[in-house]
């Protein structure tokens, strides 16, 4: 799982320690200032929950009327049916990455996961 957190690390020379804020992969912040370290690492939860409820079903649409743009329509997941989700997961075409990014939204809606097979 990546998951985003704050290790406290001590190195023989200074008796201060050294906060890092890391996921798995990366190194976002090496610092002795515990403050600073904190806001750094909620930010970028605020930044990560932002991108997860922004999160779309589908490219976005322009609507033309007369050669000119008219309007856009969104699709995003919190907008889109729970049929839909439950076909997208179940189509071969769909990528692994879209199908747990769908299968996550069901799973918040509360839909009974057994009833997919997988």
């Amino acid at each position: 799982m990546n998951k985003l957190v704050i290790n406290i690390e001590y190195d023989g020379v200074v008796n201060d320690p050294i906060y890092k804020v890391e996921d798995k992969y990366t190194l976002y912040m090496r610092t002795r200032d515990k403050n600073v370290a904190e806001k750094c690492y909620n930010n970028l939860k605020l930044e990560y929950q932002a991108e997860k409820q922004n999160a779309k079903f589908k490219e976005s649409s322009v609507k033309m009327v007369n050669r000119r743009k008219v309007g856009m329509t969104h699709y995003y997941l919190k907008n889109t049916s729970t049929d839909e989700l439950v076909d997208a997961v179940l189509k071969s075409s769909t990528k692994p990455k879209h199908k747990q990014k769908y299968r996550n939204e069901l799973v918040k809606r509360g839909f009974d996961m057994g009833l997919i097979n997988q």
